[in-house]
C-alpha cells in the first residue's frame, strides 16, 4: 500500500547556496544520479533538498542513506539542520533495529555494516513503498566482490531512484568505478563484466612518465562519466588559497640506523625480482613497503624500547609550536593509532582530542564537538581511515600530515576537512618528508593517483606527471 503522506513542510529550512541549486534540480529530475562534486561544496544540503521534493511530488516516499558508521549521527543532524521530514537511524541490536524499521521515517540512515547484516528486513521494508537509495562515499563498495557491495546491489531493483555521491569516485585507481555505477545502473554504462572492465581500464602507475599511452581509455571513461555526472570543484566558491609546505627532515643517527635494517630486508627482496614481475605485482610490494612507512614516521611503532626522538616528531614539535604561536588550530594525520595515542600524551598542554578508530562514536562527537567550540582545544590527532569523510572541521586552517600510505583517498578526503564551505581563512597542508626513505615514493605514487583521477573526472586536461617516473634502481636508492 502506498504510504499516506503526512501534512508536512517539505520546504527547505536553510537556502542553498547559488552553485547547490543546479545540483538540486538535476537530482529532483533524475532517477539515476551519480553526484562527484569536490569535498566541501555541500553535497548533503542539495540530496536532501532535491529529496524532500520528489517526496512532496510523490515520486518516492522514503530514503534510505548508506554511509560509513561515524556519520549515522552527521546525517541525521543535517536532515533536521535542512529539513522538516523525520529521520530514524537504524542502531543497536537485531531487535532495535527492526523496530526502527517499523517506524514511520521520511530518512532511514543505516550504516554499511547494517545493511549486510539486516538485508532481509531492509527487503521486506523496501517491498511496500518507493524508495530512493543514497550511497555516502560511494567509493566505499568500489570492491564489488565485498559484502557490502553485494547487498547493496540485491537492493537496486527494489528502489525507484539510485543516488551515489563521493568526492573521489576513483579512489585509488581507474576501475574503483566500476561497481559505483553497476549499483546505479546495473552495467549500462560501464558493462556487467567487472573482470573486462578491470583488465581493461586498469593502469600500470609505474609504466610511464605522463601515461600519454592511456589517454585514449582515460578520455572515454572521462567521457562516460560525465555524460551523466555532476562534478565540480571548489574553485567556483572562491574559498581562500590552500598552500602546501613540504618538511623535509634528516633522520637523526639512531633513526635512521633503525630504518635501515627494515630497509635491508626488503632491499634484498626487489633486489631479487626482476622489474616486469614488481610492476605486475606492485600493489603487494607496496603492502610490504608499509613497515617502512611506520619506522620513517615514529620507529616505536615497530620497536617499543626505541628511546631516541623521531626525527619526524621533533619537525612536528616545531610546526605545532608556530601554528599555537599563531593562535590557530591543526589537525594532525597519522594512519597508526600508536602515534596517535602518544601525541596525544605529547601535547597534552594544548588541550588535545584525538579521533581513530578504537574509539566510541560518542567518544568521537565530542572531540569533534570540543575541537570545533572550545578555544582552549587546539589540536586534534587523527587517523584518516576514521575522519577523512563527512567531517566539517574548519576551526582549523592547518592540516599536518606526519605520515601517510599509498591510499589516495585517505589524503585527498582528510585534506579537505579544513577546506570547504564555511572556512575563511587561508589553509596550510603540511607534509612532513623524511629524506632518503620511502616518504619520497609515497609523495610520487598519490600524485600519480590523483592525476589519473582528476584526468578521468575531468578536473585536468593533462595525464603529465610533475615527477620523474621511479626505476627499480629508484626505488631501492629512495630507500636508503
Amino acid at each position: 500500500m502506498p504510504v499516506k503522506h503526512l501534512q508536512i513542510n517539505f520546504s527547505p529550512k536553510t537556502q542553498p547556496l547559488a552553485h547547490q541549486i543546479e545540483a538540486i534540480e538535476y537530482v529532483k529530475t533524475h532517477d539515476i544520479v551519480p553526484l562527484f562534486d569536490e569535498q566541501g561544496l555541500g553535497k548533503t544540503k542539495m540530496i536532501i533538498d532535491a529529496l524532500n521534493a520528489n517526496i512532496q511530488q510523490k515520486r518516492i516516499d522514503s530514503i534510505l542513506v548508506i554511509c560509513k558508521k561515524t556519520l549515522l549521527k552527521n546525517w541525521n543532524d543535517e536532515v533536521v539542520k535542512h529539513s522538516y521530514l523525520f529521520p530514524v537511524i537504524l542502531t543497536g541490536s537485531k531487535n532495535q533495529k527492526g523496530r526502527s524499521l517499523l517506524t514511520y521515517g521520511h530518512y532511514y540512515i543505516a550504516n554499511y555494516e547494517a545493511v549486510v547484516s539486516e538485508i532481509e528486513l531492509l527487503k521486506l521494508m523496501m517491498r511496500d513503498r518507493k524508495f530512493a537509495i543514497v550511497l555516502d562515499e560511494s567509493h566505499r563498495i568500489k570492491n564489488p566482490y565485498s559484502k557490502a557491495a553485494e547487498a547493496i546491489f540485491s537492493l537496486k531493483d527494489l528502489s525507484v531512484k539510485r543516488i551515489i555521491i563521493s568526492g573521489t569516485p576513483i579512489a585509488n585507481k581507474p576501475e574503483d568505478i566500476w561497481s559505483q555505477f553497476y549499483f546505479l545502473d546495473g552495467g549500462i554504462t560501464f558493462g556487467e563484466d567487472y573482470e573486462a572492465f578491470k583488465k581493461e581500464y586498469s593502469v600500470d602507475l609505474r609504466g610511464r612518465d605522463d601515461f600519454s599511452g592511456y589517454n585514449e581509455k582515460m578520455e572515454y571513461l572521462n567521457g562516460k562519466i560525465n555524460e551523466v555526472s555532476i562534478r565540480r570543484t571548489k574553485e567556483i566558491l572562491q574559498l581562500p588559497d590552500k598552500e602546501f609546505i613540504d618538511v623535509y627532515v634528516d633522520l637523526p643517527d639512531e633513526h635512521q640506523r633503525v630504518y635501515d635494517v627494515i630497509k635491508r630486508e626488503l632491499t634484498v627482496e626487489i633486489e631479487s625480482i626482476d622489474g616486469n614481475d614488481l610492476l605486475s605485482n606492485i600493489d603487494n610490494y607496496l603492502v610490504k613497503l608499509l613497515r617502512l612507512t611506520q619506522v620513517a614516521s615514529n620507529p616505536r611503532l615497530l620497536f617499543e624500547n626505541f628511546t631516541q626522538e623521531s626525527g619526524k616528531i621533533i619537525a612536528l614539535d616545531t610546526l605545532v609550536k608556530s601554528i599555537i604561536e599563531r593562535d590557530e588550530k591543526a589537525i594532525i594525520w597519522t594512519s597508526f593509532r600508536k602515534n596517535v595515542k602518544e601525541l596525544k600524551g605529547r601535547y597534552s598542554i594544548h588541550g588535545t582530542r584525538t579521533l581513530f578508530g578504537e574509539m566510541s562514536i560518542d567518544d568521537r562527537n565530542r572531540s569533534v564537538k570540543d575541537f570545533l567550540t572550545r578555544p582552549d582545544v587546539r589540536l586534534l590527532i587523527a587517523n584518516p581511515s576514521a575522519a577523512k569523510e563527512g567531517l566539517t572541521l574548519t576551526s582549523a586552517n592547518n592540516a599536518i600530515y606526519l605520515d601517510r600510505t599509498f591510499k589516495m583517498d585517505d589524503y585527498l578526503q582528510s585534506q579537505d576537512r579544513i577546506h570547504r564551505i564555511s572556512q575563511t581563512r587561508k589553509c596550510s597542508i603540511y607534509k612532513i618528508i623524511a629524506k632518503n626513505t620511502i616518504d619520497l615514493y609515497t609523495d610520487e605514487i598519490l600524485e600519480k593517483k590523483e592525476t589519473l583521477a582528476k584526468y578521468i573526472l575531468g578536473d585536468t586536461n593533462s595525464l603529465e606527471m610533475k615527477s620523474k617516473c621511479l626505476t627499480k634502481d629508484d626505488l631501492i636508492r629512495i630507500m636508503g
